[in-house]
């Protein structure tokens, strides 16, 4: 509630800050305003065609579109009906050789391998300038006047920001159709009729018929805009209004999407022990979006039509807003496609949502979309500003809406999202901004993306080797050169320079025996396992740069096959040239095609070999095995082998605990009311004798029992070192004597009074537990003469008690009372829970000690289960790369907040939980007898405080467990964690063997599609 309190609080406020921005002075102003009539015109098309093209069929109209422009570019002369004749057979090539996996990405992910498909077929014309056009916004991003160009290759932010790599394709190529419709007939015709009829929008619409679009008229009213033209001030006011009303709607519907993304977390949260959500979970959610882009998109297009309608005016403003707005779109359709995946678990799932990657790297686009804002001219106006702080907020409350995700599936995303934000402050701090203040800033920003980016971080490590330098030279004056010098490169031989340089660095360097990965097959065995796979971290080669280690770490020990395959290529310094060389051809086609085609072919071979060395490790099952499982050998081993170590750490635990002293059975991990074995408990003698003297042992009433004793005494006699005595006795003697005499006798008489008791000694002390009572009238026991003559009797007590069986025992059984004194108990109890307490501190002493100590076992035991996880989770991040790019559920137990057991990293799952444990017991001073704690020292709960295992976790069932609580729930955790994963990677074997999905690391995925898809282009050009 104080969310949404908060949210719409931001809302009134921006209503109020929007209107004051616009509230200008005329002065500077004069009428009438100079509107741009086919400009507003073409904003309204793409907006009104862009409402209408989503989806993997928007995404067929839009390539289709520039395809039949490009055809009629290069063959002007042709008909409308051989234009459509065309476009037919394109479009039956379109469909034939694209499946239901190519659509299942997102539209910018699908772009150029639908682009590389097209250029396949003789007939397309990828030769045209539309089509050359598109290519270059494909592979590279537009660039910027600031920022240095080996930025851009760098990372993989591109690849992740939607906008960066779509919006611009669409809105470039709706306004070359709509602009060469307008002044071509035979082509407008062609379009129309095999496009705009269907879409609704001809190529032609008139601005009128544009503005009464249903999908611009909700956002804007165009009429009522054009009617202020002739006074400036008027205008502006309306166009304030409908921008306050365009962006108002937009912060509201942020607002909206980032509650739902709080809920909805609420309601799915990624954790192993919750159930997924169903699939009409997901598909509603899916729907829901695909409902809320359109009107997303539609108010950005919107406020992008008023921000130029407002430039007419005030240029300065104009601009402004177009940012703003940009911002805006951008992270609004970030979060909303974001939020199917939160409903979503299997891949074929994910793969249509946008993944938590993505979701980043379009926030960061979003605030790098920010920075043009203020590139020229004069800061933005205070109360403008106000707008970009109230979009830095609700960054924020996504970062905080998400933090607990985050932390689950990666924490490293939560560290980003706050040096995300501080980047932000920076960028609203800006006053009258430099070029060199803009480029740091960007700088800043893309050293972001290391985090976003599966590899950054080894790139980035890799640009730092002097091996690398040249290329960097070469990529920082060869890469966007027509923006950075305003001229294309000048000559061929400065081409071939650069982009031999870029050759030589793609497909010299091995993953083995370079500056990359500076070791070689026969020091393998020597390697420290955990630190070679190590990931992101500075100084750290990480898994895909170690990927000929990994392939001979499987063979040598998972039961894998080493690979006869050419040696894969350092991934860093190909993923980075391979990256600029595409955009070295995509820039330069009439340089890139007179290169030898055998050049490329090499780059692209090496890429494939890293494909084809990471698919390896992740390649289902040719066939089933006998439980029906697609999981290859590799991944089936690994996992046994941590689910081994951990019961061998677990079996360590067990050593160090030993057995009892005298090897008592019980449980020293439970307190001292513990349910008792039969050997700790007491046993009733058939006699009992007195509690002092020589009087005969007595029949033991059926009703007085030993075992009545509670059982922290029966423990303490059975376990503790002092043992104390508890035993049954019984004290008789005479009550109520009273005596008598006549005449001649002297009388007594007297009553028979019988106690039974459980009797208790220790420490020098005595208690009576349970004491039974109960007495009988003698009557006359002694008679004896008053003058002292012989005669007469006296029975003594021996007398009455030789009697027991036949005379008192039935009475006393149904009779005797009972009282009991709980003082021992409490004593037992106390001294009981002491002395389990030491031997609990002593243990975990010796495990922590033992953890940090190299030459033990358990050390040993704990090191082999660190080596399976960073193991399986090298193997992971390369195999599956692409199912931990799109699978919550896969992060989450390899990087995230639920990963297997262990002490990887630094985050020490293991060594924590006992270092918690044995923090838990500082209370407890050892001077006790038998290492019990002093005494008055409380029982202790080793789980307290804990934050890597909880109260109430338990071995649940595994094999292997110790007794330890702490070493218990770690094998508990670990043998269901690893369950869990088993099934993520059953499932995208799987889905793999089904070819649902291909698996490949993305980034390199990615630049292999554009640079086929480049050199596609040029060739076939």
């Amino acid at each position: 509630m104080r969310l949404t309190a908060n949210l719409r609080r931001v809302a009134i406020a921006t209503t109020v800050a929007v209107a004051a921005v616009f509230a200008v002075s005329t002065a500077a102003y004069a009428d009438p305003v100079e509107i741009e009539g086919q400009q507003l015109r073409d904003d309204l098309f793409v907006a009104s065609v862009h409402s209408r093209t989503q989806g993997a069929q928007g995404l067929k109209d839009l390539v289709l579109s520039a395809e039949m422009l490009g055809y009629h570019q290069r063959f002007p002369a042709k008909t409308k009906d051989e234009i459509l004749a065309h476009a037919a057979l394109m479009s039956q090539w379109y469909d034939s050789h694209l499946d239901g996996t190519d659509f299942a990405l997102q539209t910018y992910e699908a772009l150029p391998h639908v682009l590389t498909m097209m250029s396949a077929w003789p007939q397309a014309a990828v030769a045209a300038p539309i089509m050359k056009e598109l290519l270059e916004m494909t592979v590279g991003p537009v660039s910027k006047d600031y920022g240095e160009r080996i930025n851009q290759v760098a990372t993989a932010q591109f690849s992740y920001d939607q906008f960066e790599r779509f919006y611009p394709v669409q809105d470039m190529i709706w306004r070359r159709i709509t602009t060469q419709a307008q002044g071509d007939p035979t082509f407008a015709t062609a379009w129309d009729s095999n496009f705009g009829a269907r879409l609704g929008v001809l190529s032609t619409a008139s601005e009128e018929q544009l503005a009464a679009d249903p999908a611009i008229a909700t956002w804007m009213n165009v009429n009522a805009l054009l009617e202020h033209a002739n006074n400036t001030e008027n205008y502006i006011t309306e166009a304030r209004a409908q921008i306050v009303s365009a962006i108002t709607r937009l912060e509201s519907q942020n607002a909206q999407l980032i509650g739902q993304v709080g809920q909805l977390g609420q309601q799915f949260p990624v954790t192993s022990t919750t159930a997924p959500p169903s699939p009409a979970t997901f598909n509603t959610q899916r729907e829901a979006a695909v409902n809320r882009q359109k009107d997303i998109d539609a108010a950005g297009m919107a406020i992008q039509a008023l921000a130029t309608a407002l430039g007419f005016a005030d240029p300065t403003a104009g601009r402004i807003v177009g940012g703003v707005g940009k911002s805006l779109m951008q992270v609004a359709t970030a979060i909303n496609k974001y939020i199917p995946s939160i409903a979503g678990l299997s891949l074929a799932q994910a793969l249509t949502s946008m993944s938590t990657v993505a979701l980043t790297g379009n926030i960061l686009g979003a605030i790098g979309a920010l920075l043009p804002v203020f590139a020229t001219g004069p800061t933005p106006d205070q109360l403008l500003m106000d707008e970009i702080h109230k979009l830095r907020d609700q960054v924020g409350q996504l970062a905080t809406t998400m933090t607990s995700r985050f932390d689950r599936v990666d924490h490293a995303l939560t560290v980003m999202y706050g040096s995300m934000l501080d980047r932000f402050d920076q960028v609203i701090g800006l006053q009258h901004a430099t070029l060199a203040e803009l480029t740091y800033l960007e700088q800043e920003l893309y050293a972001l993306n290391v985090k976003v980016d599966n590899w950054g971080s080894a790139i980035v490590r890799a640009l730092a080797k002097a091996e690398m330098h040249d290329a960097i030279v070469a990529i920082n004056q060869y890469v966007g050169h027509k923006y950075t010098y305003n001229e294309p490169i000048q000559t061929y031989g400065e081409y071939q320079d650069t982009v031999n340089e870029l050759d030589v660095m793609a497909t010299t360097y091995k993953a083995y025996g370079t500056p990359f990965f500076p070791f070689v097959e026969s020091q393998y065995e020597g390697l420290d396992p955990v630190t070679t796979t190590r990931a992101f971290d500075d100084g750290d080669t990480g898994p895909a740069t170690a990927i000929d280690y990994l392939d001979w770490y499987a063979a040598r020990y998972y039961g894998g096959t080493r690979s006869l395959d050419q040696k894969p290529a350092a991934i860093a310094p190909w993923t980075m040239s391979a990256r600029a060389y595409a955009r070295m051809v995509a820039e330069n086609p009439n340089y890139a095609v007179q290169v030898s085609e055998s050049q490329t072919n090499g780059i692209l071979a090496k890429g494939q070999g890293i494909l084809a060395a990471a698919r390896r490790f992740s390649a289902p099952r040719s066939t089933p095995d006998a439980q029906g499982n697609r999981t290859n050998a590799l991944f089936t081993n690994a996992m046994a082998e941590y689910r081994t170590a951990l019961q061998s750490f677990s079996a360590e635990l067990g050593a160090i605990r030993g057995a009892n002293p005298d090897n008592k059975i019980y449980d020293m991990f439970r307190n001292a009311d513990q349910s008792l074995n039969s050997a700790a408990q007491l046993t009733d003698p058939a006699k009992v004798g007195p509690c002092t003297g020589a009087t005969p042992s007595l029949t033991r009433p059926s009703t007085m029992s030993i075992t009545q004793a509670p059982s922290a005494l029966q423990f303490a006699k059975y376990a503790h070192p002092q043992q104390p005595v508890v035993r049954l006795c019984y004290t008789a003697g005479f009550a109520n004597v009273e005596t008598a005499e006549d005449y001649k006798f002297n009388h007594t008489y007297a009553d028979l009074d019988m106690t039974f008791k459980i009797k208790v000694t220790w420490g020098g002390q005595e208690w009576d537990y349970r004491t039974w009572h109960s007495s009988w009238y003698l009557g006359e026991i002694c008679r004896s003469y008053v003058t002292g003559a012989p005669g007469g009797f006296c029975n003594n007590l021996t007398y009455y008690l030789n009697k027991w069986d036949a005379s008192y025992l039935a009475g006393f059984t149904a009779g005797a009372t009972t009282q009991t004194d709980e003082t021992p108990a409490t004593y037992a109890r106390n001294r009981m829970n002491e002395y389990l307490t030491g031997r609990q501190k002593s243990y975990y002493n010796a495990v922590v000690t033992a953890l940090g100590s190299p030459n033990v076992p358990l050390f040993a035991a704990n090191t082999r289960l660190t080596r399976a996880v960073a193991m399986l989770r090298a193997y992971t991040q390369v195999g599956f790369a692409k199912a931990m790019s799109q699978d919550e559920l896969l992060s989450l137990l390899t990087v995230g907040g639920e990963r297997l057991p262990s002490d990887l990293d630094g985050i020490n799952t293991m060594s924590q939980a006992f270092l918690r444990a044995q923090t838990n017991y500082a209370g407890c001073s050892l001077t006790g007898p038998g290492g019990a704690c002093a005494e008055g020292a409380q029982p202790v709960d080793p789980m307290a405080n804990q934050t890597t295992v909880w109260n109430g976790c338990t071995a649940n069932g595994a094999p292997g467990a110790s007794g330890d609580p702490v070493g218990d729930c770690l094998l508990g955790i670990g043998q269901h964690r690893t369950n869990v994963l088993a099934t993520r990677y059953e499932a995208h074997s799987r889905e793999l063997a089904d070819g649902t999905y291909i698996e490949g690391l993305p980034d390199v995925v990615s630049i292999m599609e554009d640079l086929t898809l480049a050199n596609s282009f040029i060739r076939h050009a």
